[in-house]
């Protein structure tokens, strides 16, 4: 949680301009204060861990995912429905951490989605692989530049539906789209 990681913050004075904080744009406005500050060990009241937060970068993903793409069924075979109702059965208490709509969730779905980028990419090169009588079993860090190439040219190649709507690479492995980045100014 952002709060415990603030309090230890303070207490180790990591602050601007030498640290940079950086957090996801789930939390409400001035979170820090929701619990008055480090009440378990006394260690930061909210101003003082107002200036640990001072310049601090809130990124998000920018647009959010499409309402039109939370009926499709995706590359994991389930709905965006299908895919909240999990998510809040097995983090209940995640949900809880903010009032705005489950930013949580979707950005847990973007984390899905570079799994199944992952996963996608690691089925595609083993198949390249068995043609030249290699695997991936046999990979090894000393010994697979190639096969790290091979692994990183199909997670560019990988093109698919998933949670967060189309899944694709640009040709420098960046996925299409924005990341909107904001700065806290106390």
């Amino acid at each position: 949680h952002a709060l415990s990681v603030m309090c230890e913050a303070h207490k180790h004075d990591m602050r601007h301009p030498e640290y940079a904080w950086m957090f996801f744009n789930w939390y409400t406005d001035q979170w820090w204060t929701d619990n008055k500050g480090c009440i378990e060990d006394d260690s930061g009241t909210p101003d003082q861990l107002e200036e640990v937060i001072l310049t601090s970068l809130v990124f998000d993903h920018y647009p959010r995912i499409k309402e039109s793409d939370k009926n499709e069924t995706n590359v994991g075979n389930i709905t965006w429905n299908d895919y909240v109702s999990y998510h809040n059965a097995k983090w209940p208490t995640v949900v809880k951490v903010s009032n705005k709509s489950q930013p949580q969730v979707e950005d847990s779905a973007y984390m899905f989605d570079a799994l199944w980028t992952a996963a996608l990419a690691l089925n595609r090169t083993e198949h390249l692989l068995r043609k030249e009588n290699l695997s991936l079993v046999n990979f090894t860090y000393e010994t697979g530049q190639n096969i790290s190439e091979k692994i990183y040219d199909e997670a560019r190649r990988v093109t698919f539906f998933g949670l967060t709507g189309n899944v694709s690479f640009h040709e420098n492995g960046d996925r299409p789209g924005k990341v909107r980045l904001l700065q806290y100014r106390l």
